[in-house]
């Protein structure tokens, strides 16, 4: 592998810095959700069914998970709504799944549901998906884990390269250069002349 700074194993080390701050940043949340539930929510103007719609979103942590939810709706007559955003924290409260309910995944924390058109005349849906927080934190810390292992991998077998040992089994190779005679592995010095 060439190495300079723009290697795969560096660009993976940087997507892995990445994914282990996403990973803080959520067993900070997930240990909050259980102190304090936080709901971030803001207004925007968009489209739905081809037609001007106001959406509002959701985003909601509580008692170790994570929902997001939004609604789209149609303009009335009435002119578009503003735009805001805000945050507020209340009690902790459960959101996602729950032990009541009769999907396992759902009893797990899971969840999505779509409701609609809400009204009538198609004015309106409703689009609600919850995650557990654990999920997130078990899923961003899988990429630094690995790039973790790949690092410990390539320093052993450097170190084994310049101490003279096998590069597969770690045994002494000063007295069989070509030829590991623990695993049978043949030496690259050994492959290159053949």
């Amino acid at each position: 592998m060439r190495r300079g700074p723009f290697n795969l194993f560096n660009l993976a080390g940087a997507a892995a810095a990445v994914s282990l701050v996403l990973c803080a940043t959520t067993a900070v949340l997930l240990v909050r959700s259980y102190i304090v539930s936080d709901v971030f929510s803001w207004h925007t103007l968009g489209t739905f069914k081809d037609a001007p719609a106001d959406r509002s979103w959701d985003v909601a942590t509580g008692r170790g998970g994570l929902l997001v939810q939004w609604l789209d709706g149609r303009l009335g007559g009435g002119g578009p709504p503003p735009r805001f955003w805000r945050w507020q924290t209340d009690k902790p409260m459960s959101v996602g799944g729950g032990a009541h309910l009769k999907h396992f995944w759902q009893r797990r924390g899971f969840n999505y549901s779509s409701d609609g058109p809400m009204s009538r005349d198609g004015r309106m849906g409703h689009h609600v998906a919850a995650v557990p927080l654990w999920f997130i934190v078990l899923t961003t810390a899988m990429l630094p884990a690995w790039w973790l292992a790949q690092l410990r991998r390539r320093r052993t077998l450097r170190r084994r390269a310049a101490e003279g040992r096998c590069l597969a089994c770690g045994y002494d190779l000063r007295a069989t250069p070509g030829r590991c005679p623990e695993c049978g592995m043949v030496s690259a010095a050994a492959s290159a002349r053949a």
